[in-house]
């Protein structure tokens, strides 16, 4: 499956894999080393040092996490990593021997609260 047919939109809440393909892992097996992002392109990129970088569009979120599985039925995750907000995106990578290719996520957004005026 394309990353590329999503819209900026259609990514929160959707589970799909990095490319093609699918990869199973031990729970809590997947992000090893987690770190800061500096990519630009919205999806998930796969750098040459065996990162995976994770941007998502949401400027009206108070926090958004990459949210991992080892298969694509499952319904628990077996890791959940908080992203970090710039500007307005959300950004991570991370690293592991189970992760790459054929990676199953999802993003976890929390919506601003408005503040109540009398």
């Amino acid at each position: 499956m394309s990353l590329h047919k999503f819209g900026r939109a259609g990514l929160i809440g959707l589970l799909f894999a990095v490319t093609h393909g699918i990869r199973t892992a031990a729970a809590n097996d997947l992000a090893k080393e987690i770190g800061d992002s500096d990519e630009a392109r919205y999806g998930a990129r796969i750098d040459t040092d065996g990162w995976v970088h994770f941007v998502v569009y949401s400027p009206d979120a108070a926090e958004v996490s990459l949210v991992l599985f080892d298969q694509p039925a499952a319904t628990t995750p077996v890791d959940v990593v908080p992203m970090k907000k710039a500007g307005d995106d959300w950004k991570i990578r991370i690293k592991g021997p189970h992760v790459g290719s054929g990676l199953l996520y999802m993003y976890r957004a929390k919506g601003l609260q408005q503040a109540q005026t009398s």
